[in-house]
Order: structure tokens, then C-alpha cells, then sequence
């Protein structure tokens, strides 16, 4: 088994990183230093177990772009626990995450804590799982702790198979039914992959997606 645990990485400027894993097991904790920046897309399509654990900690006027690309075509079981700490003024925070389960077990827990004193902060967590299969168990669970007054934060979630409305819209349209659900599944993964910056991470997720079969 490959594992990384206890992996403390600095943001001192502008960041943007891909990572395509190959870890089952990864824990790592991110310090945004004042007026910097991260991009991280973290593409997962592996046919693995996966145990990831991430903390970021926000400074004043750092910028957070996190997006978690993910597919579960096995009986795996992939779990991500992200914590935010938002502890100075100003910072910003995305968190999203896209998957598609065809068996097994997908679970993302993402927290966002806005501490006293982080005025001005914006935080969201927002993702979308779609289960192709009756066997396929998934869970998103956004929270948000707030302890501080002028702030932004929000959040969303959707689970599920496809909504009938739709697929409905789809088929009226002269699509077939099965050319619906693919469109459905891929969009809900598109646009992520479209945002990442190394094109040989972009170029390996666009051959998996290609050849998966649902």
C-alpha cells in the first residue's frame, strides 16, 4: 500500500496544482500564508480504497480553489475528510466535488470553520455524486462552523440517481435514453476536468472518461 501521512506543504504566493492520485492513503495539512494562493484539483478515478485527510489553514487575504474529482467503479471504499480553517480577515474558500459511483462506498465530510476575527471571509461547499447502481452508497457532508459576524458562507449538496425532470427534457428533445444518462453523468465531471492546468493529468482524466463504461 502507498501511503503519505503528516505532509505539512506552505502557500506563500500563487499556486496551481493537479494531482492525479496514486496514494490509498494521504494526509496532509496546507498553511495559505497572507495574500497567497492555492489551486488544487484532486483527480481520483482509481479502482483503490482511499483514506484522504486534508486541512487547510486560511491566513488574511488567501485564496483557496479546492475541486475533488471522483469515480468509484469497484466495491471501494473512498473516504475524504476536509477541514477549513478560515483565521484571518478576508480569506476565501471553494470547495467542490464532483462524482460518479457505479458500486461501493463514496463519503466526503468537509468542514469550514470561520474563527473570530475572520471578518470579511467567504466560504462554500458545494458537490454533486450521482449513484449509477442500487449497491452504490454515497454521502456529502458540508458543514459550517461560524464565529464570526461579517461573513459569507453557504453550502449545497445533491445525491442520488438521475432526477426524472431531466431526463424527461433530455428524451423530448429526440435524445435516447441511455445518450441522457451519459450526458447527465459526464457533465456532472466535465466542468471540473476542464479547470485543470496539467495537461497530462487533463489528458489522462479525458481517456478514463472516454472509456468508462455506465
Amino acid at each position: 500500500m502507498k501511503e503519505k501521512e503528516n505532509n505539512n506543504i506552505i502557500i506563500k504566493d500563487n499556486k496551481k496544482s493537479d494531482l492525479y492520485l496514486d496514494l490509498d492513503k494521504l494526509s496532509s495539512i496546507y498553511d495559505l500564508n497572507k495574500s497567497s494562493s492555492l489551486v488544487l484539483n484532486i483527480v481520483d478515478f482509481d479502482s483503490v480504497n482511499r483514506d484522504i485527510s486534508l486541512t487547510f489553514n486560511l491566513d488574511s487575504n488567501s485564496h483557496l480553489e479546492l475541486n475533488i474529482i471522483c469515480i468509484n467503479n469497484l466495491d471501494k471504499t473512498k473516504n475524504y475528510n476536509i477541514v477549513i480553517n478560515h483565521n484571518k480577515s478576508d480569506s476565501y474558500s471553494r470547495i467542490k466535488v464532483a462524482g460518479i459511483n457505479l458500486k461501493g462506498n463514496i463519503s466526503v465530510i468537509a468542514s469550514s470553520t470561520v474563527n473570530s476575527g475572520a471578518v470579511n471571509s467567504d466560504t462554500r461547499i458545494e458537490g454533486k455524486i450521482i449513484n449509477l447502481n442500487s449497491e452504490a452508497r454515497s454521502k456529502i457532508s458540508p458543514i459550517l462552523y461560524i464565529k464570526e459576524n461579517d461573513v459569507k458562507a453557504s453550502h449545497g449538496a445533491s445525491l442520488g440517481s438521475y432526477n426524472s425532470d431531466d431526463l424527461y427534457y433530455l428524451t423530448s428533445r429526440g435524445i435516447t435514453l441511455d445518450d441522457a444518462k451519459k450526458s447527465i453523468t459526464y457533465g456532472t465531471i466535465f466542468p471540473l476536468v476542464n479547470n485543470i492546468n496539467n495537461d497530462l493529468v487533463k489528458t489522462k482524466s479525458l481517456s478514463y472518461l472516454k472509456g468508462l463504461s455506465i
